[in-house]
């Protein structure tokens, strides 16, 4: 007989554990998308509203994350000389490619050398090809944009 009242204090404890009346609010309430107008931008050249629609998202992703990007890793090391290596491998990209953008990062506890502001992977890519025949061992990386240097040179063009 000891058991009974045990089972159904679990019992009736776990209906009232579902979910509280706030939280059911939570879950039930989604925020709508709200896009920019159509700007037709594709309409004269002969692309249909799905091109001009994808657009539009894009528009709307690049909005609400403005700074995620991507560049290209040319150099990482870590170790007693890894400065003064990442400090040479900087000057020598300058040398090579004077007009990219190039970064010189600590990230602990290596010394990365870091090239370009690139919106989209497939801007990455295109550049990285450039340049594999002299970093063979660059790839793209997922990175952090500086915004307002990448919008300066982007107005620049």
């Amino acid at each position: 007989m000891g058991m009974l009242p045990v089972l159904l204090f679990f019992l009736i404890g776990s209906g009232w554990a579902q979910q509280s009346p706030s939280q059911q609010g939570k879950a039930q309430e989604k925020k709508p998308v709200v896009l920019p107008e159509t700007p037709g931008i594709l309409k004269g050249i002969g692309f249909s509203d799905d091109v001009d629609t994808l657009l539009m998202y894009q528009a709307l992703y690049r909005s609400s994350n403005p700074d995620k990007g991507y560049r290209i890793l040319i150099f990482s090391q870590s170790g007693n000389y890894s400065k003064n290596a990442a400090m040479e491998a900087l000057e020598n990209f300058q040398l090579l490619y004077p007009d990219e953008k190039v970064y010189l990062v600590f990230e602990e506890p290596y010394f990365k050398v870091k090239v370009g502001n690139f919106t989209s992977r497939i801007e990455a890519s295109l550049y990285l090809k450039s340049i594999k025949a002299d970093y063979p061992y660059a790839f793209v990386i997922k990175d952090v944009l500086d915004m307002k240097e990448y919008l300066s040179e982007e107005n620049l063009e």
